[in-house]
């Protein structure tokens, strides 16, 4: 789904899920936050992304525009679940806060149309697992929460629509992109893309762009799907006068999806994201984001 992010947070983690990081390059990172600790160069995940191996097929003799079918009431239900895991470190001249966050979530997606083009994605059942793990104890803190539903409105068959509420903008805004021109297998378009942070109590844009790849043709459980990869690199603030220079942030990942030609909906995919802020005189914070979807047949 190609859409403009515009919020990021799930609930009070900082959102669940970004796109998300690489940096320019770490003695820029370092400088530009006054000695604070460098970007990671990628998320920890990146090698649970494409790990399947589904058999090619040829091309189509002409090349598809990939889009969902809302032709009539319709739903296609998914399965999800969404890794995440929040690294704090100190500030400068500070000692680190103590424990790593780690989350789990999982729930369902369902995209369901009801008129001509236009359709709801919504993510629910969403069970959020909270674990921390505090030096000197044995055994980590864990909580579970049920996390409210997060939709998207008035979704067109190009994936674009409004994200509703507050919360997990980088879930909804992971999944399912597809590409605004036709291509043939090798050929990748590129577009723009923002995301809202906060800096110094501040909600400032974050500002970078997504590609997308058609990577091939594949079957998958006797389907012809395309193979979709998408690259997101986002990494200039726009900051007021008095933060520039003091604060840094990037936002980088890899996702890999498959869209069923002949159902006009996706089958499955996966994504691995990182966010990671720098600030002069507060902990640095590194979020990493695994997402998983799978078609479930209901």
């Amino acid at each position: 789904m190609v859409i403009q992010i515009r919020k990021l947070l799930y609930g009070a983690v900082p959102l669940i899920a970004c796109l998300m990081l690489l940096s320019v390059t770490t003695a820029q990172g370092a400088a530009e936050t006054g000695g604070a600790s460098p970007l990671p160069s990628g998320s920890v995940f990146l090698d649970k992304v494409d790990t399947e191996r589904y058999p090619s097929l040829p091309a189509p003799a002409s090349p598809p525009l990939l889009r969902w079918n809302f032709g009539g009431k319709r739903v296609v239900s998914y399965k999800i679940t969404h890794d995440i895991v929040v690294n704090r470190g100190g500030a400068e001249g500070k000692a680190a806060p103590p424990g790593v966050q780690s989350l789990h979530y999982k729930g369902s997606i369902f995209v369901r149309s009801d008129r001509q083009g236009i359709a709801q994605l919504s993510a629910e059942n969403l069970l959020l697992t909270i674990e921390i793990v505090v030096p000197g104890k044995k055994r980590p803190i864990t909580r579970e929460v049920q996390v409210p539903a997060m939709v998207v409105e008035e979704m067109k068959e190009d994936g674009t629509g409004k994200i509703s509420g507050a919360s997990n903008v980088i879930l909804m805004t992971a999944l399912f992109p597809l590409p605004s021109t036709p291509l043939v297998v090798g050929e990748s378009v590129a577009a723009s893309a923002r995301i809202p942070v906060t800096i110094a109590g501040a909600t400032v844009n974050l500002d970078g762009s997504t590609e997308i790849a058609l990577a091939d043709y594949v079957k998958i459980d006797g389907a012809k799907c395309a193979k979709l990869v998408t690259t997101f690199d986002l990494s200039a603030l726009d900051l007021p006068e008095a933060l520039k220079g003091r604060s840094t942030a990037r936002l980088t990942g890899r996702s890999v999806f498959y869209f069923d030609l002949k159902r006009r909906a996706f089958h499955s995919g996966n994504a691995a994201l990182l966010l990671s802020t720098r600030e002069e005189g507060v902990p640095s914070m590194d979020q990493d984001n695994f997402i998983a979807v799978d078609y479930w047949k209901r």
